[in-house]
C-alpha cells in the first residue's frame, strides 16, 4: 500500500527511469508567492510590486520603474521590512544556472537565466512574444510588465552598467544603471 504523500515522487522517478521528464511546475502559495520547484526559487506573485509598496525609498516612479541603484535600496527595505516573514529578498540572478556564467545577451532563447527560464521553460514562451501572453504565467502572477527587469548581476568589464531582460520579446541584454526598468523580487528556497 502507498501514501500519497510519496506517490507523487514515485510517478516523477518512473518518468525518470523511462526517460520521460517530471514536469515543473510552479506552485502559488495564498500569500502572494510563487515557488519555482525546479530552481528552488520564489518570486512575488505580483510583478510590480514597487508600484504599490515602496517600503519608504524615493526615486520609484509611480510606474514602479526605478535605477538599478534604486533598486538595490528597494530591496534592502524589503528585506528590513521583512516581507513576507523573510529577510533574503533580491534582483534576479542574469548567471547561467548551470554554468553560472554571464553571456546570453541575445534576442534569443535565453532561458538559463532565472528570468529566463520563468519566460520560456516555465511560461512555454517563444522569442519575440511578450511575457504576458503566457497563460501559465498570466494564472500564477499579476502586474507582469511586456517591459525590461533588472537582474541583480553587473557587467563584471564595467560596473557602470548590469544586466535586465526584455519581458517584451524574451531577451536579455545590459544597460546603464541609470536607465529606469521594472523590479521583480526574488529569493532562494520556498516560501514556508
Amino acid at each position: 500500500m502507498f501514501k500519497l504523500k510519496g506517490f507523487p515522487l514515485a510517478v516523477a522517478m518512473i518518468l525518470l527511469m523511462l526517460g520521460i521528464p517530471a514536469r515543473a511546475e510552479l506552485v502559488s502559495y495564498g500569500n502572494g508567492l510563487v515557488y519555482d520547484d525546479v530552481l528552488d526559487v520564489t518570486w512575488t506573485k505580483d510583478a510590480n510590486l514597487a508600484k504599490t509598496r515602496k517600503f519608504g525609498i524615493v526615486g520609484i516612479q509611480d510606474t514602479g520603474r526605478m535605477t538599478w541603484e534604486t533598486a538595490q535600496r528597494w530591496i534592502a527595505a524589503m528585506n528590513t521590512a521583512n516581507f513576507k516573514g523573510f529577510n533574503n529578498w533580491r534582483l534576479w540572478s542574469a548567471k547561467d544556472y548551470e554554468t553560472g556564467t554571464l553571456g546570453c545577451v541575445q534576442p534569443s532563447l535565453c532561458n538559463k537565466s532565472e528570468l529566463g527560464h520563468l519566460f520560456y521553460e516555465e511560461g512555454g514562451l517563444s522569442p519575440g512574444s511578450p511575457i504576458t501572453s503566457s497563460a501559465t504565467l498570466t494564472s500564477k502572477f499579476t502586474g507582469m510588465m511586456a517591459n525590461p527587469y533588472w537582474s541583480g548581476s553587473e557587467v563584471p568589464s564595467n560596473l557602470l552598467r548590469a544586466y535586465y531582460f526584455r519581458a517584451c520579446i524574451g531577451a536579455q541584454n545590459r544597460t546603464d544603471k541609470t536607465t529606469y526598468l521594472y523590479v521583480w523580487p526574488v529569493r532562494d528556497g520556498k516560501p514556508q
